[in-house]
């Protein structure tokens, strides 16, 4: 289930939806707990290490600023990387009534990459908002409009 709300959901150029929010349906939410349990103890396994997975907290630039990351596809198996395990939040969404392990299914994610040496600054990415919205957050000023436009069309 995706909401058609959800300001925390980004598309990969091969069509694959991830939800990026840091706490999901996927996770067990419930008003008690919004973060989910499964979310809190992957978290709790990680410890700091778990500071590498907090993509979903980069804005996007204000006017007149450029973005310094940009997103990079990519594809993994938890199978045999429990290591590596911890340091992506991925949660399944719902467990499997049949199929492969899902260990042995290929699991969607994105990477942020640096423009350039970073250092001391705050990470923008340019969210390439859909100019055909009937309305855009009143924050939001296009990086590059045509680029949104090819992007969208």
């Amino acid at each position: 289930m995706i909401a058609s709300q959800n300001e925390y959901l980004i598309s990969r150029f091969d069509g694959t939806v991830i939800d990026a929010k840091p706490w999901t349906l996927g996770a067990q939410a419930s008003p008690k707990n919004d973060a989910g349990e499964a979310l809190q103890e992957l978290k709790r396994q990680a410890g700091d290490r778990a500071d590498v997975a907090a993509g979903h907290m980069i804005n996007h630039p204000p006017g007149g600023t450029q973005p310094n990351v940009v997103l990079a596809p990519f594809d993994w198996r938890p199978a045999g990387l429990e290591d590596l395990r911890l340091l992506l939040p991925n949660i399944e969404f719902a467990p499997q009534a049949s199929g492969p392990p899902a260990d042995d299914l290929p699991v969607p994610g994105l990477a942020l990459v640096a423009l350039r040496t970073v250092a001391d600054e705050e990470l923008f990415l340019n969210y390439r908002l859909n100019p055909n919205l009937p309305s855009l957050p009143e924050w939001y000023v296009p990086v590059d409009a045509d680029e949104d436009a090819r992007r969208w069309s």
